[in-house]
């Protein structure tokens, strides 16, 4: 049955071939002889050398031929005996179907070759690494990893083949677009057919057949004869299929005639559920505990009571909110601090939508064929909710969504509340929204029913809270917890032994041998809590990690903080994992291993990785990843450590977006020189960038002005001039881009707001020009403070900004007094 999923699964593009040097089995060269495998090359080298036999690897030998007899030689050598000259029927059939994309370890052109000479001939084009990624085809391609025949000379023996030792340790497959295009590839295809490929090369490639999104579709086409170790080897890494290249073109021919095309779109990129049944049993203890504790949510977790109330799970108040609004606004959008269950109250908000005549599409996947997926959705003629956590890291999908037509669409968004704040506006601008067209949900808090509820639950189940002696739970919950939900999953962790079992635990990794298992497990834990936008896969590739040793690690700590049994291990709580971070490995081992990824990712070309640097640089993840009193001079010691270690990267070099980070973490550690001069060095960059609007540098520049001048005040340092001029640079910095679309202007009048603290320190020294001054450079902030209350009354910052005001407004009038009671006098 798997040859026929495969022969199908081709003809419907969505298969990848490749192709080792078992592939040209048959195919002949100039000589009238089979083309050499590897060894058999090797041997070709060795024998003319008068070195046979040999026990060394083709690499080594190439060296030494080289050494003596020259590239010349060589390159004459392997035009002779890898130029095909016949190759076989078999290879017709296998490279006649509309493969998705080719790739080969050959140089030979067999491929090529047998797909222009079918009945149907289809050409395939070539293509090597050293080919400009930007400007190639990317369809009818098969891309020679190694090299390509036609194209060996003096010129591109040592750029552009690798064959020797040496060229295997200068050239990084992973640093190249075209294997980022290829991870991309694997990842989104249904079928990868490998044919001939001994894998005892390439690590790179080995490395990435053992990723478990992967490994699951891969089949291995190889030799009938293949021996038990062999077999063992690819059992690791796939499924062993030993037929024989000759035996599997059969296949191809007998499937393909039997096959139908297929109409309807498989859904990879989202779960796409229409009415889907809800099939669920009692859950176990086990899962109960670990849903509150480790966030690991299982269906069964949804039972329901004769009341129609989960047994288990604690309905948001909200829930009917989002039910009732999903028609009536085109953005739901789901806001909390971290571990307050926004993943969890969208999988019960699809349970509630089940009897509901909607589609419910959650993103899983950003796969290649995503594009198909949006069209699919956006032209369906029934309400569809799209769904989609922490929206800020998936902007060009929404984009897409935007382009193929949002008219029967409702998003569902999730996002932390500060991660919001930042994100906004480049969500409206992106769909071409306004904000009533926006409905924010913000479910940091049990009301009175939900803590009702959760005693309910937490006292059936025996889920036990840190209470203190005789503490109700209901107390604990509104009292010490606040009716925070992350809070009351904090005092559940504390309350058991896990915590401190955890902390022991994490001594198991952090002493392994295997450096790069430890900083996986390390940056997942990362993940968790600042949202990094990478892939498992990304993440084991970026960091040459074999997903094996994760997989088949002894380590406790890594069974349970990780979902390692899903095959795409993430942390089963964000909130667990910001304690272990805190508790257990501390900023000094964070920031190690933020430097080593961040460092690797700046020597690749790729979008997704620029996108987690930009992560990695903001400044804010840092309050996120410390306890709020343990920002002391050593953590400031720590993080000024961290942006100075990649400082001189190629993202950092150039791009004003680190340097105003950079300066932002010497504002909170109060080095106001080295601020300003980080600022000034990111408006000299953005000078330089046409397309670069520096609205958040300049607002970080007004914060260092007023900052400067508080902190001066608070040493004594009373200077009335300076106090003024300080607001006066301010307001002009913090205004100057107020009105740019993807401006934070939350962060605007978060600073403005030290105009108040100013003038209560200095108000007794400044004169009635200083005063008028003070009046209108603050008026103009309420003015904006004003607007935008006036069309943000749903905003989650309204009551801050509006105290805020208050406040400036506040000294406004105490201005406008004090210039009354000076011209009395």
């Amino acid at each position: 049955m798997c040859y026929k999923k495969m022969v199908f699964d081709t003809l419907d593009r969505q298969s990848i071939l490749f192709a080792g040097s078992g592939f040209s089995f048959g195919a002949i060269n100039i000589f009238g002889k089979p083309l050499p495998s590897g060894n058999e090359l090797r041997d070709i080298l060795a024998k003319d050398c008068d070195i046979f036999p040999t026990p060394h690897g083709l690499g080594k030998v190439a060296d030494y031929y080289i050494g003596q007899k020259g590239i010349s030689s060589i390159i004459k050598i392997i035009k002779d005996n890898c130029t095909s000259i016949t190759h076989k029927s078999y290879h017709e059939e296998i490279t006649s179907l509309p493969w998705k994309r080719i790739y080969t370890t050959n140089y030979d052109k067999v491929i090529e070759n047998s797909a222009s000479t079918y009945s149907l001939p289809n050409i395939i084009s070539p293509i090597t690494y050293s080919d400009d990624f930007s400007t190639q085809k990317k369809n009818d391609i098969c891309i020679h990893i190694n090299g390509f025949i036609d194209r060996l000379n003096l010129k591109t023996f040592n750029n552009e083949f690798r064959l020797t030792d040496s060229s295997y340790l200068s050239e990084s497959l992973v640093n190249n677009s075209w294997y980022q295009f290829m991870v991309n590839d694997f990842i989104a295809a249904k079928t990868i057919i490998v044919i001939g490929y001994s894998m005892d090369y390439d690590i790179d490639i080995l490395r990435l057949f053992s990723l478990p999104e992967i490994k699951e579709k891969v089949f291995f086409i190889t030799s009938p004869t293949s021996d038990p170790i062999t077999i063992d080897k690819f059992n690791n890494y796939g499924f062993f299929l030993p037929i024989g290249i000759e035996e599997f073109g059969t296949k191809v021919k007998e499937f393909r005639n039997k096959y139908t095309p297929s109409f309807e779109i498989e859904y990879r990129c989202f779960d796409y559920q229409y009415h889907k049944v809800l099939q669920a049993k009692d859950p176990t203890y086990e899962e109960i505990v670990n849903s509150y504790i480790f966030g690991k949510f299982s269906d069964n977790l949804l039972i329901k009571d004769q009341f129609n109330n989960y047994k288990f799970l604690i309905k948001r108040t909200m829930l009917n909110m989002a039910r009732d609004n999903y028609l009536k606004f085109k953005i739901l959008l789901i806001l909390s601090d971290l571990g307050n269950g926004k993943t969890l109250f969208c999988q019960l908000f699809e349970n509630e939508m089940r009897s509901e005549d909607v589609i419910i599409a959650r993103l899983k996947h950003n796969y290649e064929e995503i594009d198909l997926e949006i069209e699919s959705i956006c032209s369906s003629k029934k309400h569809v909710i799209i769904i989609i956590d922490d929206y800020h890291n998936y902007f060009k999908i929404l984009q897409r969504f935007y382009e193929f037509g949002i008219s029967n669409i409702t998003f569902m968004l999730t996002s932390r509340i500060a991660i919001n704040n930042i994100s906004y506006r480049k969500l409206l601008n992106t769909l071409h929204l306004n904000n009533n067209q926006v409905k924010p949900i913000y479910i940091n808090y049990l009301d009175k029913n939900e803590t009702d509820y959760a005693e309910k639950i937490f006292k059936e189940n025996s889920l036990k809270l840190k209470l203190s002696n005789n503490e109700e739970i209901r107390h604990h919950i509104t009292g010490p917890c606040k009716s925070i939900m992350s809070a009351i999953l904090v005092s559940l962790f504390n309350s058991s032994d896990i915590k401190q079992r955890l902390i022991n635990l994490y001594k198991t990794i952090d002493d392994l041998k295997d450096r790069k298992l430890m900083q996986v497990a390390v940056f997942l834990l990362i993940q968790s809590v600042s949202n990094a936008p990478i892939e498992f896969f990304d993440l084991l590739d970026l960091l040459k990690a074999d997903y094996l040793n994760f997989q088949k690690s002894e380590s406790e700590f890594l069974s349970e903080i990780f979902d390692v049994e899903s095959g795409n291990p993430k942390v089963k709580s964000s909130i667990i994992a910001r304690e272990i971070l805190r508790s257990a490995i501390g900023l000094n081992k964070i920031i190690e291993v933020m430097i080593e990824v961040f460092t690797l990712a700046d020597e690749r070309e790729s979008d997704k990785f620029e996108e987690l640097q930009k992560n990695l640089v903001s400044h804010s993840q840092f309050i996120r990843l410390l306890e709020n009193n343990s920002q002391t001079k050593d953590s400031f010691i720590e993080i000024e450590y961290y942006y100075d270690s990649i400082r001189n990267t190629n993202f950092a070099k150039k791009n004003p977006l680190f340097w105003e980070q950079f300066a932002s973490a010497y504002l909170d550690a109060k080095n106001y020189p080295l601020a300003k001069h980080c600022l000034d060095h990111a408006l000299e960059i953005s000078n330089n960038l046409r397309w670069f609007v520096p609205y958040q540098v300049k607002t970080v520049y007004g914060r260092y002005f007023l900052e400067l001048c508080i902190d001066q005040i608070q040493q004594n340092n009373y200077n009335p001039d300076l106090a003024i001029q300080s607001i006066i640079d301010a307001e002009r910095l913090i205004t100057e881009h107020f009105n740019h679309p993807d401006n934070n202007v939350f962060y605007v009048f978060k600073v403005a707001r030290n105009f108040s603290i100013i003038f209560n320190f200095e108000k007794s020294y400044f004169d009635n020009r200083m005063l008028s001054i003070y009046i209108e450079k603050s008026t103009k902030i309420i003015r904006l403070m004003d607007n935008y209350l006036s069309i943000n009354s749903n905003s989650q910052y309204f009551e801050k900004v509006k105290i805020w005001k208050n406040e400036i407004n506040n000294t406004i009038n105490d201005a406008k007094n004090q210039i009354q009671n000076n011209l009395r006098k």
